[in-house]
Formats: C-alpha cells, structure tokens, sequence
C-alpha cells in the first residue's frame, strides 16, 4: 500500500517508520530508532535505521541501512544526465545489480525520490554486518585491511 508523506511529524524516525508502514507488508505499529549518522560515505548521508513492529502478531525487528540525497554539492560529479543526484544513481546500480545475481547485494527497499518525506531522495537497504573500509582514515592507512598481510587482502574481495 503507497503512504502519502505524513502532515507533520516531530522528528525523522517517525517520517521514516511512516514510510516504512507503507512497504512492508502485513506490518503494524512500525516504529524507527533515531537515526544513527554513520561516519562513512561522503557522497550521501548514510544512517543506520533500527525498526520494528507488529506482522501476524509477532513482533519484527530490522536494522536498515538509509542512503539519503544531499543537498550540498555532490563530491564525486555525475557521469550522466540520467539521474537527478547519485543517490538516485546508486541505488540504479545497485538495483542492477541486484537483478544480475552476479554480486550478492543486500535486499533494497524502493526508491523514494518524493523530497515531502525527509526533505531529499533516499533508500533503504537492509543491513549486512561486518566491516565497512573507512574514509576517515583511509582504509589503506588504518583497520583491518591494511592490518592484514598482503598476500592475505584478497580475501576482503
């Protein structure tokens, strides 16, 4: 069922957790932790969204990852006039590749490219644990990969 961008809600998690009622199916009572800012991605705004609620009569609970638009000039110039901001580019990737099945990419929700809903273009995607390379420092500088022995990096591919 497709939700209309809520009137007036205090803060993000509840635009988002309205959002997100709308697409999961058979869910009730969708509820969003505030959103964590992470500190990777520099082209978008990425956060780290923890939801739950009512399907059946059980409760459910995800973590998600959302990806949102920005505002500002973008870091990175987009390649092509076909999308309106690399969020929107992204997630076309992704979504891709996704239909491919070569590359195991997580499960992504719509695209949401309505601005009345966080004020930008976002997705959501569902969250995979493990280890993000960082930009801050570079991943090449510091952390697990450039903690690991050479001949053992391949294994991160």
């Amino acid at each position: 069922m497709m939700m209309s961008p809520p009137d007036k809600f205090d803060d993000e998690a509840g635009v988002l957790a309205h959002w997100l009622a709308g697409h999961l199916a058979q869910a009730e009572d969708v509820a969003c932790q505030p959103l964590e800012r992470t500190k990777l991605g520099m082209s978008n705004d990425t956060r780290i969204v923890d939801a739950t609620w009512t399907e059946g009569g059980q409760p459910r609970a995800r973590r998600f990852v959302l990806r949102c638009g920005s505002d500002s000039l973008p870091v990175h110039p987009l390649q092509t006039g076909a999308v309106p901001d690399s969020v929107a580019l992204q997630y076309r990737v992704m979504a891709a590749l996704a239909v491919d099945g070569s590359i195991p990419i997580a499960r992504l929700l719509p695209y949401e490219a309505d601005r009345q809903w966080l004020g930008r273009p976002f997705f959501l995607m569902e969250h995979v644990p493990g280890w993000v390379p960082s930009d801050h420092p570079a991943y090449t500088e510091a952390g697990p990969f450039f903690d690991t022995a050479p001949d053992q990096r391949r294994s991160f591919i």
